[in-house]
């Protein structure tokens, strides 16, 4: 069972170099995938940005990036079956003691920001692996 980073779905949907390997790795962990409304939101704000990064100060319909950038993200997680974790207490919880302890606020080498401190906290507190892109959690006690 695979807890599935933003980091994942946006390199997958955006081909960024290396997806075919994190289309092997979702393949080769089993198929009982989850994730969070938080790896929702982070994955549709980084499509929408780098669509408005990628216009170079053009005109762009913002409203529109957003809703194709919604529609990717929730066919791709209902393509892989993934399922969703709430966020409750204990998630929050362990996401502010990631912070404390891996976050960049707290100056470690992981660097994680809010979105990481989420996934990291509902694949610890679900016990599950942790599917990501980079580097970010290696640095940690899943990584």
């Amino acid at each position: 069972m695979t807890f599935v980073d933003a980091s994942v779905i946006v390199a997958i949907l955006k081909e960024e170099p290396g997806y075919e390997e994190l289309v092997k790795r979702l393949d080769r962990s089993g198929g009982k995938y989850y994730v969070s409304p938080m790896v929702r939101f982070e994955a549709v704000a980084a499509m929408v940005k780098t669509e408005i990064d990628g216009k170079k100060g053009k005109t762009v319909n913002r409203r529109e990036l957003f809703a194709t950038a919604r529609s990717l993200v929730a066919e791709f997680i209902d393509l892989i079956g993934a399922r969703d974790v709430m966020i409750d207490a204990r998630i929050g919880e362990g996401a502010l003691e990631a912070m404390a302890t891996f976050g960049k606020l707290a100056g470690h080498k992981a660097q994680l920001n809010l979105g990481d401190c989420f996934s990291y906290a509902a694949a610890k507190s679900m016990r599950l692996e942790l599917l990501y892109k980079g580097n970010d959690f290696v640095e940690t006690d899943i990584g």
